[in-house]
């Protein structure tokens, strides 16, 4: 670990004192990029990397997007910031039990992947920051409505990146709960997690998720384990299912809930005869109203500033 530690230092302090050569940010950033692509490593290894990049010049997206995140940050928060992100993913990638795997997503897959992973992490290390900001004035009565629009859409964002984080960790899938069988464990409108995982060991009153073979998603729990497959029953049924589930059907099991999140989801599929169409309305009214105060008041305000100037009001 030590040396790990040591090993780690020395690639960010090179990065450093590399892209403090330069002082273009497009020419620091190349620097820095390069330099964390090569620094640290033996000469047989950057043979390696060099070699895989002449048979399959992709090999390298992933490392690269890696590089310049942390040049990024490095430009944005300094050397300490940027060494304890890198510390932090590192030692996340080498000593964790459960990593991100997006082998079986696609060939171009990796370097996406990993600009999606480590932006959102990075976004989820300044939210707090910003939302902390746009709170100091929360709670003053003349800037209660402008602070609250404000901060809204940066709180959303945060929790859906922090769930997506979540996501990409565990290697889950989200469903949306569209029946009552598994209530009420699970009710309908709850968004429940699939760890994808078909090889996974799978007993008595695990809840699993599987596809049925005329084709929707069905979550409901095992109660019997047979050589063939699994016999299953949703919580809420009073007899099992009329049939034996396929191991090669299944998805995953569950392993997390987030109630409630899904009815949006079930309202744009169903349309107005969803019985949460009438709350859904009117908290879009809510928020239409709220928007619409906040940019009446806006512009009360600068309507105001410009009169005074011009000596019509006060």
């Amino acid at each position: 670990m030590g040396l790990f530690v040591v090993r780690l230092t020395g690639i960010e302090a090179g990065r450093a004192l590399a892209m403090g050569l330069a002082r273009n940010k497009v020419v620091k950033l190349a620097i820095g990029t390069a330099v964390g692509l090569s620094s640290g490593e033996t000469y047989y290894v950057l043979l390696s990397r060099f070699s895989d990049f002449y048979t399959n010049p992709i090999s390298i997206v992933p490392g690269a997007m890696y590089s310049l995140v942390l040049s990024i940050a490095y430009l944005q928060g300094g050397f300490i910031p940027t060494l304890l992100f890198r510390f932090a993913v590192d030692v996340y990638w080498r000593f964790a039990p459960l990593v991100l795997n997006t082998a079986r997503i696609g060939y171009a897959w990796p370097g996406l992947s990993t600009m999606i992973y480590y932006g959102t992490i990075i976004y989820l290390l300044y939210s707090p920051l910003i939302l902390r900001g746009l709170s100091r004035g929360l709670f003053k009565p003349k800037s209660f409505m402008r602070k609250a629009v404000e901060a809204f859409p940066t709180a959303i964002s945060f929790l859906f990146s922090f769930l997506l984080l979540i996501m990409l960790l565990s290697n889950s899938l989200p469903l949306v709960v569209v029946s009552g069988s598994m209530q009420p464990i699970y009710n309908i409108g709850d968004v429940v997690l699939i760890r994808v995982d078909p090889n996974a060991e799978i007993g008595v009153g695990d809840v699993i998720a599987f596809k049925m073979e005329n084709g929707p998603v069905v979550v409901h729990r095992v109660i019997e384990v047979l050589e063939q497959g699994y016999r299953t029953k949703g919580d809420a049924n009073p007899d099992p299912d009329p049939f034996i589930v396929d191991r090669r059907l299944v998805i995953g099991k569950v392993i997390g809930v987030i109630p409630k999140i899904g009815w949006i989801t079930i309202t744009a599929r169903e349309g107005i005869n969803s019985a949460a169409t009438p709350y859904i309305v009117l908290a879009g009214v809510f928020a239409a109203f709220l928007i619409g105060i906040n940019t009446w008041r806006m512009r009360r305000k600068s309507h105001v500033s410009n009169w005074k100037k011009r000596g019509i009001w006060g």
